[in-house]
């Protein structure tokens, strides 16, 4: 089989395929993808979310006796997470909102939207947490690349009519990705699984 790019050609027996199911529908197959697993896809819808990065000097909260894991459903900092290297330094709150209120705070000014953000990790983590020095956001289904997260959402009646699609191969093609994965789907540790198993399905056929 042939694989090409912008700037590679790549020549080879099997492919393994790992983008968000959505974006499967903007790779150009030859022979074509047949209509039920296009519908599969079509119907695959990254979920909204954006992620925020406080940065700190240090993970103070640690030295608090806090852990950094906080959650406040409707807030403007829904779930919390210490995201930094366990050495220390820097200090890093990972802070995460889904569907409305996600969409609700990126149609805020910046300003107001960093401060709501801010104003949530102080009322949980203390007056420190006000004044990180890097303040970072990303809303993900904005992203080229991954167009939501953390996994896709299917519609009703997709996963029950096409579901099985998701690990069969097509042809010599292979796929993989978190959406695929049958223990920690929608996370890093179900995508990493996922890798596994369609490259051993690939050893198997080779």
């Amino acid at each position: 089989m042939i694989v090409s790019g912008d700037a590679l050609t790549v020549s080879a027996r099997c492919a393994l395929v790992s983008v968000p199911p959505a974006l499967a529908l903007e790779i150009a197959f030859d022979p074509p993808l047949p209509e039920d697993r296009k519908a599969l896809y079509r119907n695959a819808i990254g979920g909204w979310e954006t992620k925020t990065l406080a940065v700190y000097d240090a993970p103070f909260w640690r030295g608090d006796g806090f852990s950094g894991q906080t959650a406040e459903p409707g807030s403007a900092a829904e779930v919390t997470l210490d995201a930094g290297p366990a050495s220390g330094s820097p200090g890093v709150i990972a802070s995460f909102t889904f569907g409305p209120v996600a969409q609700r705070l990126e149609s805020l000014d910046p300003g107001v939207r960093r401060k709501a953000v801010l104003d949530a990790l102080a009322a949980r983590l203390g007056p420190r947490a006000a004044n990180p020095s890097e303040f970072i956001e990303t809303s993900w289904w904005k992203e080229e690349w991954s167009r939501g997260c953390s996994m896709a959402h299917f519609t009703l009646g997709t996963l029950t009519r096409y579901g099985h699609l998701l690990r069969e191969p097509f042809g010599r093609v292979h796929w993989a990705g978190t959406e695929t994965a049958t223990i920690s789907h929608g996370a890093i540790d179900g995508a990493v699984r996922s890798g596994q198993r369609a490259a051993a399905e690939i050893l198997d056929r080779v």
